[in-house]
Order: C-alpha cells, then sequence, then structure tokens
C-alpha cells in the first residue's frame, strides 16, 4: 500500500494559480493553512458566521479580516519583544491582552532553561510552505510552538504542525520533541497551553497519523487542482 508520501512523490506537480507567497525553484506553491481550508470544512464555521450575520449583524469576511488583524498584531508584538525585548505601546486592546497572555506563558517558561531556535521563519518543501510561529527548546527539548487567538482548539492545528515539523526535518534535519499550541485570550490576561509530547507512545502515533493525514490532503488538493484546470480547459467557463 502506498504511503500518501509516495503518492505525491509520484504526482507532476502542477502550479497552483492561488498560490503567491511560498516560492521554491521557481514555482510558487500552496499554503498548509490553504491546503487546509481547502480540504476540510468544519460545520461550527457555518453556524459561527450564520451568528455573526444573523445576531452581530456583521458581514463575515470583515470579522475574519479583523481576527486576521489581531492575529498578526499580536504575533508581531511577540516577535519584537522576544527578539529585543521592545514593549508594545499602540496595540488594540484584543491584541494587547493577547500580548499580556503570552507574557504570562512566557515568564513560566522562563523559569527553565530557554533557547529560542527560530521565530516567524518561513518553511517552503516542494509541495507546500509555511511560516512557524516559534521554534523553542526547553531543558534541552526542541518544541514547534503555535500562538492562536481564537478561542476554539481543533485536531487541524496538529495537522498544521505536523506540516511544519515534517518541513522541519526535511529542510533543516531537525526533529521536533513535541508541540505546543497556545491559545491566547484576546478578551482578558489568560492563556491555555495544549502539549504533545512526543515521547508519549499514543502521542507520537497521533502525531504520525496527523502527518500522513496531512499529506493525504496535500495529495488531493493536488489532485482536485487538476481536475479542475482539466475540465476549465474541456468546457471553459462552465463552473
Amino acid at each position: 500500500m502506498n504511503s500518501a508520501l509516495d503518492l505525491l512523490n509520484n504526482k507532476d506537480l502542477i502550479q497552483d494559480p492561488n498560490a503567491n507567497k511560498y516560492q521554491i525553484d521557481g514555482l510558487f506553491v500552496p499554503r498548509v493553512n490553504d491546503i487546509l481550508s481547502a480540504m476540510l470544512h468544519e460545520d461550527y464555521l457555518m453556524t459561527w458566521s450564520n451568528n455573526i450575520g444573523l445576531y452581530q449583524k456583521k458581514k463575515y469576511s470583515e470579522t475574519l479580516k479583523q481576527a486576521a488583524d489581531i492575529g498578526s498584531f499580536t504575533h508581531e508584538a511577540i516577535e519584537k519583544y522576544v527578539k529585543n525585548n521592545k514593549y508594545p505601546s499602540d496595540l488594540p486592546l484584543s491584541a494587547m491582552n493577547a500580548f499580556k497572555s503570552f507574557l504570562e506563558w512566557w515568564k513560566i517558561i522562563n523559569t527553565h532553561k530557554v533557547k529560542v531556535l527560530m521565530q516567524e521563519q518561513q518553511l517552503v518543501w516542494k509541495y507546500f510552505g509555511g511560516t512557524l510561529d516559534m521554534l523553542i527548546e526547553i531543558d534541552d527539548k526542541v518544541y514547534l510552538v503555535d500562538f492562536k487567538t481564537s478561542n476554539h482548539l481543533s485536531y487541524k492545528h496538529f495537522l498544521q504542525l505536523s506540516a511544519y515539523a515534517y518541513m522541519l526535518k526535511e529542510i533543516y534535519g531537525i526533529d521536533v520533541d513535541g508541540c505546543i499550541i497556545l491559545m491566547l485570550s484576546k478578551k482578558y490576561i489568560h492563556f491555555e497551553e495544549f502539549m504533545l509530547n512526543l515521547s508519549e507512545e499514543y502521542s507520537k502515533n497521533f502525531f504520525k497519523d496527523c502527518t500522513e493525514t496531512f499529506l493525504s490532503l496535500a495529495y488531493s488538493y493536488y489532485c482536485r487542482l487538476n481536475v479542475t484546470m482539466q475540465f476549465g480547459n474541456i468546457f471553459g467557463g462552465i463552473s
């Protein structure tokens, strides 16, 4: 039985017309999150978007942009603080709450032996790309850390991190010892840490399945891209 990686490696690489950020060997490749969004759909997101329009009288696209902006502000503030010890002074309240939530976690983490290996690092492999938030060594163990300003933990977060861990291994030869999803509250100063310790057999198997699942989704993504292109060539503008 072929693995997802075997299927990917036997697939002709097709230029994704919507990919415009991560480039390798002169070709743009899709983002990890774009693959996940295209290939997986969650019912709760539909309910959430309907509630926004029905009860809050807001446009779904505007709400998504606001959430993305808060996330970007928070990530930028964290990066500057960790690299240069620069404390932000002009963040929107939601982003400032998330940043201060990070600081609470950071104080705890720094009671240990800590070394930051990478921050906001772009990773590009031949089929997809992404940007990791932080790669950190804690007490000589390497952890891949992802900061989230949403309040919903999903298995998709670990699919995303499995793709990043896979690229770290392929590009830099780095094996991670664990993953941390750090949920940072936008409403008040509070964080939740969800750690996956890969020295534990159950967690290791789960993360291995996450990797296989993501590579399968990437293969299916390229298959669908190929089919839609062929459809367009045969039937023109019909959708």
